[in-house]
C-alpha cells in the first residue's frame, strides 16, 4: 500500500475466502522505501488482544513481515 492509499487502520482476516469477519487491527505506523524508491506503508498488527511482533507491508490484501518483503525486493531488483 502506498501512503496516499492507507488509512490509519484496517481489519484484518485470517482467510481472505471466508466471510470477511475482522479478528485483528492493523495500525498504519511508518513508510518504507521499495526498490524503486517510492514509499510503502507498514503496519503493527493486533490479533485479538495480542500485539503480533514486528513490522508489517501489505500486499495483495496479505501481510508479510517487512524483513520478509525486504529481501524480495532486493531479490527482485537483481533478477
Amino acid at each position: 500500500m502506498r501512503p496516499a492509499d492507507a488509512p490509519s487502520t484496517i481489519g484484518v482476516l485470517l482467510d481472505l475466502d471466508a466471510p470477511p469477519m475482522p479478528v485483528g487491527i492493523a495500525f498504519g505506523c511508518a513508510y518504507v522505501e521499495d526498490r524503486k524508491g517510492k514509499l510503502v506503508a507498514t503496519w503493527r498488527l493486533t490479533i485479538g488482544k495480542a500485539d503480533v511482533p514486528g513490522l508489517w507491508v501489505c500486499v495483495g490484501r496479505r501481510f508479510i513481515e517487512v524483513d520478509e518483503w525486504c529481501e524480495r525486493e532486493v531479490i527482485a531488483t537483481e533478477g
